[in-house]
């Protein structure tokens, strides 16, 4: 029943949901440190453009103990590791895991050998020299690229130093296997496993204004809130948010489909007829993130991805009902549709 000053009916809607109560899916990686103290992560897959590389990169960073700046996504098509297809949200609580656990396990592999001992073959003659004596792997660890020994943190080389002593270089030394591990994991066990609980996740808001006169829709503010559990990410995070709320105000206000129907035949089957919003359509849009490390993958994460595009849909129709108080059901919700809706057309 609010009219603005402008003649403008005003309207809100909000809607919740709980996608994303688990994620399933399978990879695998490995993680390798390179001669030069730099560090490879080894699969096959792509990035579609929500900086997932980059996250992997940060996560084997902070497990292995190491700079992100050093540690690089290497995928190739035959390495015979395959990390989650990136075809949604899932994908990052599985692949999460299975970089972590090939970090965890190279550190292992790493530690085992420092504190142990390190071939040598000089002149075809083989001697043993230690690289910490006396210390076994737990009492020592990595951070910022050095290899330290705990309770003396003095007690310290480079693992790019190490690294290229254990790989060997120049005359006389022998190139060993690289500090390498690879792991796999599996999330979610297709209704083998206890259920889990389904969480209410996404929160999405938006207002409206409805030109009585012509059946123009303005959105003028949306709001996305969204429960990922842990943003390990959260510049992708927010661009998901954003970009999930454009495609679905385009959804829900322009794009249709059009059939001739007569002959059944598509009539806008191109970006010039169908049409979908550009930046300047695009309206105000507030995005929140909230961490409750509630989610089932690594860290507490949950996925995230397509809600933002999908579950908004309703949202105008909600807030054209708030506005005008008759429902407009079919989609997209064009001025035509709003005009009859209100007896005008």
């Amino acid at each position: 029943t609010k009219i603005l000053s402008n003649g403008n009916y005003h309207g809100m809607g909000f809607m919740y949901t709980h996608n994303w109560d688990d994620t399933r899916g399978t990879g695998a990686a490995g993680v390798m440190v390179e001669c030069d103290g730099s560090v490879s992560i080894i699969s096959c897959r792509m990035d579609i453009g929500v900086n997932a590389e980059s996250t992997y990169c940060d996560v084997v960073a902070e497990t292995l103990g190491v700079s992100p700046e050093v540690v690089h996504y290497r995928a190739s098509d035959d390495v015979g590791l395959f990390l989650m297809t990136p075809d949604g949200s899932c994908n990052m609580s599985t692949n999460v895991y299975a970089v972590q656990k090939a970090a965890l396990r190279c550190k292992q592999k790493i530690l085992e050998t420092v504190a142990g001992w390190d071939i040598v073959y000089n002149c075809g003659e083989q001697t043993r020299t230690t690289l910490f004596p006396g210390l076994k792997p737990g009492q020592l660890d990595i951070k910022d690229g050095w290899v330290f020994e705990k309770a003396n943190p003095d007690n310290k080389q480079t693992l790019a130093d190490l690294a290229l002593r254990y790989r060997g270089s120049g005359t006389g030394s022998l190139y060993c296997d690289p500090f390498f591990a690879w792991a796999w994991h599996r999330q979610g066990r297709f209704r083998l496993e206890a259920p889990r609980e389904r969480m209410m996740r996404q929160a999405h808001f938006m207002e409206v204004e409805v030109d009585p006169d012509t059946g123009e829709v303005i959105v003028k503010d949306a709001v996305c809130v969204n429960d990922v559990g842990k943003a390990v990410s959260p510049e992708s995070v927010e661009a998901q948010q954003y970009g999930g709320m454009i495609m679905a105000i385009s959804r829900d206000r322009a794009e249709e489909v059009i059939y001739d129907p007569l002959t059944g035949t598509k009539l806008n089957a191109d970006l010039l007829d169908y049409k979908v919003a550009t930046c300047l359509d695009a309206p105000a849009i507030k995005t929140r993130i909230i961490e409750t490390g509630m989610g089932y993958g690594c860290y507490g994460l949950c996925g995230l991805g397509e809600d933002c595009a999908d579950a908004p849909m309703t949202l105008i129709a909600a807030a054209v009902q708030n506005a005008i108080g008759v429902w407009v059901e079919d989609h997209p919700i064009t001025p035509n549709k709003v005009l009859k809706a209100l007896g005008k057309a």
